[in-house]
């Protein structure tokens, strides 16, 4: 467990001493609570695509990250958009890699092969 500002303590000769009040101040400022990813981008925005029924793992391309199970793409985006979606919402806008064995490529896969629009 971490230890917060008030249990921070420095060494002196004597043992330990409780770090100064402004020590405290200046480790403090600037920061702020913090809420969590930015999950602004995953709110329901419209209609879901289905999972296709039948398809195998390596042609539905279900290797996904288990962060990513249970989201699905939106009717009308593609596995680009879907991807982007989620690894921004993840990671930060665009702050991730791209290549094939990343996240961003494996959940594109899925969202290609893996949905369809509903009827």
């Amino acid at each position: 467990m971490l230890a917060t500002p008030q249990e921070d303590f420095k060494p002196t000769d004597q043992g330990y001493a409780a770090a100064p009040e402004d020590l405290l101040r200046d480790w403090l400022e600037g920061f702020s609570a913090y809420d969590g990813p930015d999950t602004s981008v995953l709110e329901k925005k419209g209609e879901f695509k289905i999972p296709i029924e039948g398809i195998s793992g390596k042609e539905g391309a279900k290797n996904v990250p288990s962060w990513a199970r249970g989201e699905r793409p939106y009717v009308g985006e593609n596995g680009k958009e879907f991807a982007k979606r989620l690894c921004d919402a993840k990671y930060g806008a665009e702050n991730y890699n791209t290549g094939p064995k990343e996240a961003y490529n494996q959940i594109k896969k899925w969202g290609d092969r893996s949905f369809k629009d509903p009827k």
